[in-house]
């Protein structure tokens, strides 16, 4: 019985902290980024537009970058679009 209950705990723990994090993260963007004649479109989610953009862009950036320097210029280009929206 004890053992019952101490699962029950836990599991209704993770999932509060599971939903949580999830309220967290209430705005959606899609940046498409094009470096060196190619083009990549990744979306991020996170509590503001700002922290959306730049994740986004840093994870297209990865995708089109073959290093350090790359990774650098691509993230200081403009993106191509910017779609933004609040869920």
């Amino acid at each position: 019985m004890r053992v019952l209950f101490g699962v029950t705990v836990l599991i209704l723990f993770v999932v509060a902290v599971v939903l949580g994090a999830m309220s967290q993260l209430r705005t959606r963007c899609e940046v498409c980024m094009e470096f060196r004649g190619r083009q990549v479109c990744e979306v991020a989610r996170a509590d503001d537009e700002e922290a959306a953009i730049l994740q986004a862009t840093t994870a297209a950036c990865s995708i089109l970058s073959g290093g350090v320097t790359d990774g650098i210029r691509c993230g200081n280009t403009p993106p191509r679009s910017i779609r933004c929206g609040s869920e």
